[in-house]
């Protein structure tokens, strides 16, 4: 991983993770909101696939929700229910 000359000068000299964290959170603090977009609509347009493990694919969501609380938009448990209600088959819809 390699990373931008600017970034990279926020990092210099920071010894202690929580200074280099704390620097690269204030970096980027206000360009959150766009990643919330995304990774909500990816959420909501996932599609559960039969031939693929299942678990998986909702640990995969749940990991999705997790990256959205780590950007200040936690989901309940029954945000997070719905979207899997919804991503699963429509042939399991007499289930």
């Amino acid at each position: 991983m390699t990373l931008d000359y600017e970034v990279a000068s926020l990092v210099n000299g920071k010894e202690v993770t929580a200074n280099l964290w704390a620097a690269l959170k204030s970096r980027f603090r206000g360009k959150g909101l766009m990643a919330v977009a995304m990774l909500t609509s990816k959420l909501w347009q996932y599609m559960i696939l039969t031939e693929n493990d299942i678990s998986m694919q909702i640990q995969d969501m749940k990991n999705i929700a997790l990256k959205l609380s780590s950007l200040g938009y936690p989901l309940s448990d029954k945000y997070q229910a719905m979207a899997v209600l919804q991503a699963l088959p429509a042939e399991w819809g007499t289930i």
